[in-house]
């Protein structure tokens, strides 16, 4: 996510409000699943997902830092 949607998807952890937004999810105390969607017709939507995930376990890693 970025403010003003530009540009408006991204691969999560590239965007400038990910690590919040997955910050406020843990300090809910929310335990259930949370969804990856692949949104871009652009590329493959295996390397988009793969791309969501990779990101994703870079902001877990930071967040536990």
């Amino acid at each position: 996510m970025n403010d003003n949607a530009e540009p408006k998807i991204l691969p999560l952890g590239a965007g400038q409000n990910d690590r919040t937004l997955l910050e406020i999810i843990a300090e809910s105390g929310y335990t259930g699943p949370i969804g990856v969607l692949d949104h871009r017709s652009d590329m493959n939507a295996e390397e988009s997902l793969r791309q969501n995930l990779d990101g994703l376990a870079k902001l877990v890693r930071e967040m536990s830092e």
